[in-house]
């Protein structure tokens, strides 16, 4: 699964309606034990901020 390579580092999902929201929110709790770095945004250019403030961190490692 792409989620979890040790390359990714952050993920950042754009959902746009409550589903989205709903099914995004029921996968990432059935992977908990993964520990992903996710966090769920409204509007794409939110994502990209977000993603961007960990640039430094992901490529340190």
């Amino acid at each position: 699964m792409i989620a979890n390579l040790k390359e990714i580092h952050v993920m950042a999902v754009v959902v746009g309606t409550s589903g989205a929201l709903m099914s995004t929110k029921t996968l990432i709790k059935i992977n908990e034990e993964n520990d992903w770095n996710i966090k769920l945004f409204h509007t794409r250019p939110e994502a990209l901020e977000w993603i961007e403030s960990h640039y430094v961190y992901s490529m340190a490692e």
